[in-house]
């Protein structure tokens, strides 16, 4: 699952912030390579997800009884989500001409945060593991944990790198009585 997050996700995570500003077939391929990171990450996660229910199952041990086990179940449902949010939000797939015009761009925004708030909860759920004593190795935990940190940061900054671009103008007041200007 980590594998999942750590790496194809937020490739995937990346790949679509970079696409945006890109236009005809170079945007639809872009998110066809964004799609595949994606599915990639969705994958791996529910391979780990298989693999853990199958032992607690093998073990006979419950369910969702740590926090971990339940931020994963979270995520997981998220992923899935987020992935059914992406097919319903390419047009190249088709789904999105069945809702009103007027629906696309909502589509489309829900699809995009859904997929960051996935990502951010996959990190998460990630960090709280680091912590269970099955995992948990002093001074390496630290380390991942850091690293895993500054990733989050990292993205976080290029999104919001992103989104200022998208910014709306504000008018400047004016100064000595001249026309006012806009700010961008």
């Amino acid at each position: 699952m980590s594998l999942g997050f750590l790496s194809f996700m937020t490739m995937g995570v990346v790949r679509s912030v970079t696409f945006r500003p890109l236009e005809g077939k170079t945007r639809t391929k872009a998110i066809q390579v964004h799609a595949v990171l994606q599915v990639l990450a969705l994958s791996c996660a529910l391979a780990g997800l298989a693999a853990i229910v199958q032992n607690k199952v093998h073990h006979n041990k419950p369910h969702l009884k740590s926090l971990h086990a339940k931020c994963g179940a979270i995520t997981a449902i998220l992923a899935v989500s987020a992935s059914a949010g992406g097919v319903t939000a390419f047009r190249k797939m088709g789904v999105i001409q069945k809702f009103p015009e007027r629906m696309h761009k909502t589509l489309k925004w829900m699809h995009r945060n859904l997929g960051l708030i996935t990502y951010y909860s996959g990190l998460l759920t990630i960090e709280i593991a680091l912590t269970h004593a099955a995992v948990y190795k002093p001074g390496w935990t630290q380390v991942w944990q850091v690293l895993i940190a500054m990733l989050a940061t990292a993205m976080l900054l290029l999104v919001l790198q992103r989104d200022r671009s998208k910014l709306p103008v504000y008018q400047q007041p004016a100064l000595d009585g001249q026309q006012p200007g806009k700010l961008q």
